[in-house]
């Protein structure tokens, strides 16, 4: 399985880069949880904040002033080429859950979803 994974961070409170866990913040959570979604082959980052540090070398980050749902998927799709699925989620969601995403994308390649 080829698969992109899209971390949107647009539009993100302040209050998302204060410290949570172990001296990370929810970003940094939600890359690290990303990271161990099977069959990531490249994370995109769409954000609006400018990043000082990137807390992931392998990243790929599309910056905007601001975001729309159209200027999102627009980005989504010109990065989802050639990728055999696409997992999403929010940057400032730190408890994101590799297994579950795991059996979610079993399914939808065992049933053969599709969203046209």
């Amino acid at each position: 399985m080829n698969a992109l994974m899209v971390i949107y961070a647009g539009n993100m409170a302040q209050e998302a880069f204060e410290t949570l866990i172990n001296g990370k913040n929810s970003l940094e959570l939600a890359l690290q949880q990303a990271s161990r979604f099977p069959g990531v082959a490249k994370t995109l980052l769409l954000t609006s904040v400018p990043l000082t540090s990137v807390p992931c070398p392998a990243l790929h980050i599309e910056e905007r002033p601001s975001w729309t749902v159209k200027t999102m998927l627009e980005a989504i799709a010109a990065h989802s080429e050639g990728f055999d699925l696409s997992y999403f989620a929010w940057a400032d969601c730190p408890f994101l859950d590799p297994a579950l995403a795991e059996r979610l994308a079993q399914r939808h390649t065992r049933y053969t979803a599709e969203n046209s």
